[in-house]
């Protein structure tokens, strides 16, 4: 579905709940995504499934506005061998729900 034709929708939708929408003129659009991770945790950290230097952020529930540049802090510490910041991030670790490989 066009972009266009994805805000006129969305747009339709809300003005049979709220028909004041109707007389909204859309000034501009955002888009982003808002990946979830199976347990609704962030994944924070290193991918041990694959060789070398693996790290990944994400899953923030579409906070990543907010919750990105402390996200970020936590694992540039992490990739920089800060070891308080390890158990903080147990419950954030890839291991548990990423099985990424490389063949």
């Amino acid at each position: 579905m066009p972009i266009d034709d994805s805000i006129e929708h969305s747009k339709n939708f809300l003005t049979k709940i709220f028909p004041f929408i109707a007389e909204v003129e859309i000034d501009r659009v955002w888009t982003g995504l808002m990946p979830y991770s199976p347990d609704e945790f962030p994944i924070i950290g290193k991918v041990a499934t694959l060789p070398g230097e693996v790290y990944i952020l994400g899953g923030l529930h579409g906070e990543g506005m907010s919750l990105g540049p402390g996200s970020g802090e936590l694992l540039a510490r992490l990739m920089t061998g800060n070891s308080e910041v390890k158990p903080l991030l147990e419950c954030a670790s890839p291991d548990r729900c990423c099985t990424l490989t490389c063949d």
